[in-house]
């Protein structure tokens, strides 16, 4: 059986189921009309284009699905890949909003390698995505790596490099009590805090363990 051809072949419609009362019927007019009644494609049909230019428009007078081009700002003839990519646009908009992944639930990607549509599972896909980025570590952090599992992140302080005389312009890292939050200090500023009656009671602690 040779391949229809929408624009020279023709349907053969009856309202009443009589031959007599048959009418023939564009191909083009067909489909479009069946994607639409079918909710497979949100179309328009008429000689006007659309308002709504998400859109497809199916141009009545020259019997051809059109889209909307926002960068050259006017409508142009769907292309195949065009089509799909809408039906899956509408099958998208379609579902259902689910706000928590399983582990066995699956993403449409397209395989440049094989050149067709695989699916891949949120596990393998958060550790194809995690392999790409790593937390890198510096000087007195501990724990980083790929972002393919959990990281956590530690002080590491017996990997800092020592300084046995620290200057007075020194810099240590505290935690303060007042504003619940991570401050910083020189050893002078810390030195002057510490009050003589601090240094007594230290002293008298020191003296009374002998």
């Amino acid at each position: 059986m040779p391949a229809l051809n929408p624009s020279t072949d023709k349907l053969v419609t009856s309202s009443t189921g009589n031959l007599k009362d048959a009418l023939p019927l564009d191909m083009r007019d067909f489909e479009a009309r069946v994607l639409k009644d079918m909710g497979l494609a949100e179309i328009e049909i008429g000689n006007t284009a659309p308002s709504d230019r998400s859109k497809l428009w199916y141009h009545r007078d020259v019997r051809t699905l059109k889209r909307f081009d926002p960068t050259q700002g006017n409508w142009f003839g769907l292309t195949s890949n065009q089509a799909a990519l809408h039906l899956i646009n509408r099958v998208v908009k379609g579902a259902a909003t689910d706000i928590s992944l399983e582990t066995g639930d699956l993403f449409v990607f397209w395989d440049v390698s094989l050149q067709e549509a695989k699916v891949i599972t949120r596990d393998s896909l958060m550790a194809a995505l995690g392999a790409v980025r790593s937390v890198t570590t510096s000087e007195g952090i501990q724990g980083g790596g790929t972002l393919g599992a959990n990281r956590e992140l530690k002080l590491d302080i017996n990997g800092l490099t020592a300084k046995p005389a620290p200057k007075s312009a020194d810099l240590v890292a505290i935690y303060s009590a007042a504003d619940g939050a991570h401050r910083k200090a020189t050893v002078d500023q810390i030195a002057a805090s510490i009050t003589l009656s601090d240094y007594l009671h230290s002293e008298m602690f020191f003296l009374g363990s002998m």
